[in-house]
């Protein structure tokens, strides 16, 4: 789209005296294609933080503003164009295209708060960027308490059940179903082969304990592998992962009685520590970098527990294998629940 500007407004975005904040929140107003009433809209005193700037600056250029904290490579492409905070919140761009990857990496077509446009590399950009973003988006007519206003409401489930109904996300919704009732399949067959393998003879209690971890180990390993989706909307199945909690809880806490509570305590510091963060459902690259060390910690912690537990004969050595996977299981789900927050957010942007 070919973006055509006034001269009056063409000189304003070179006039120094002009915030960078206002020269942006215009260039985006103009993109939307919104009117102007005589020139620059900008606020008429500066506010101490730039999240109050943001929402008080796009009120006036008939925007609505939000500001997420987000890495460049997760910023949807239809969100564009979004404002880019740089070097600690001192410069600011506006992020308007994203080109096709390739050997070289990826690359971004920025706009300056003086109107230039130039192709950006992306690690260049990351380099700058803050991991801010300003979402914005022209502002509805029924004002920002609407039912389809900024605050979520109506527009945000209707935008949900629209992203859901797509073909892709159906086929992503059913794998994860039939993974996660894969995974309670599982663990019922872990506990069942021992038994059956063994029956009543002779086996010691080191013997099938080491065999219970051993299988549970392959087993979660297998499923891991299995649950590893390629797809570029990774909300679908999240929601349904999260959705089997309760069952995975409540089976493991069936099936292995007390060798569920090292799972159980990791679940509940997991979830404590969400709460308490201020950057919950803002961003998950953080969280996902712990992802494969927290769960190899938990299943060596239960395995180590369970395994005490049924050499001393607290534990049946089949309930052994079936705790360390529906306890893996439950810690691995755990960690979709700040991807659906952030996702929710991010459709609150739209």
């Amino acid at each position: 789209m070919v973006i055509i500007f006034k001269k009056s407004e063409m000189n304003s975005f070179h006039q120094p005296e002009i915030p960078a904040t206002a020269k942006v929140l215009s260039l985006v107003r103009l993109h939307h294609g919104l009117p102007s009433r005589g020139g620059e809209e900008i606020p008429e005193a500066p506010a101490k933080r730039l999240e109050r700037l943001w929402k008080m600056g796009a009120r006036l250029n008939h925007l609505s503003a939000r500001r997420r904290r987000i890495a460049l490579e997760e910023i949807p492409e239809s969100c564009f164009p979004v404002i880019l905070e740089l070097s600690g919140g001192s410069n600011f761009v506006i992020l308007r295209e994203r080109t096709a990857t390739g050997q070289s990496g990826d690359a971004y077509i920025v706009q300056f708060p003086d109107s230039r446009e130039a192709l950006v590399r992306g690690d260049r950009l990351r380099d700058l960027y803050d991991g801010v973003c300003v979402f914005l988006r022209p502002s509805s007519p029924s004002g920002p308490s609407g039912p389809s206003g900024p605050s979520g409401g109506a527009g945000l489930w209707r935008r949900l059940r629209e992203r859901l109904a797509a073909k892709s996300s159906k086929k992503v919704v059913v794998a994860a179903f039939f993974a996660n009732l894969l995974t309670l399949a599982a663990a019922i067959g872990v506990f069942v082969a021992p038994s059956r393998a063994f029956g009543e003879n002779d086996a010691t209690p080191f013997l099938l304990t080491s065999l219970g971890v051993i299988m549970a180990a392959a087993v979660t390993g297998g499923l891991a592998i299995l649950r590893r989706r390629q797809a570029n909307d990774p909300l679908p199945g999240a929601l349904v992962d999260c959705a089997f909690i309760p069952f995975l809880a409540v089976a493991i806490t069936y099936l292995a009685g007390w060798a569920a509570l090292p799972f159980l305590a990791i679940a509940g510091i997991c979830i404590l520590a969400l709460l308490a963060s201020r950057h919950l459902g803002a961003t998950s690259s953080a969280f996902r970098q712990l992802r494969p060390r927290l769960l190899t910690f938990t299943f060596v912690l239960g395995a180590s527990v369970a395994a005490a537990l049924a050499l001393a004969g607290l534990l049946a050595p089949a309930l052994v294998a079936a705790g360390l996977v529906l306890g893996t299981a439950l810690i691995d789900r755990l960690f979709d629940g700040d991807l659906v927050l952030r996702e929710l957010r991010l459709l609150a942007c739209l």
